[in-house]
């Protein structure tokens, strides 16, 4: 059985054309295989880098953005 439309039909028009992919079934936005452990750490890998590593940089420089 198809789920029901959940609670976006309570927005408004525009913040549901807004997120299109919020009113797909769960069956299109799964991938057809599952992540493997390797791809799990990879991508957790490189979150961490380009999340940490502009952070990272920054604090390090923080004396030479003072004014």
């Amino acid at each position: 059985p198809r789920p029901g439309p959940g609670p976006l039909h309570l927005l408004p028009a525009p913040l549901r054309s807004a997120f299109p992919f919020l009113l797909l079934p769960d069956s299109l936005l799964r991938p057809a295989t599952p992540a493997s452990p390797d791809e799990s750490m990879f991508v957790l890998a490189v979150m961490f880098v380009a999340i940490l590593g502009p952070s990272g940089w920054i604090l390090s420089n923080l004396d030479n953005y003072k004014g």
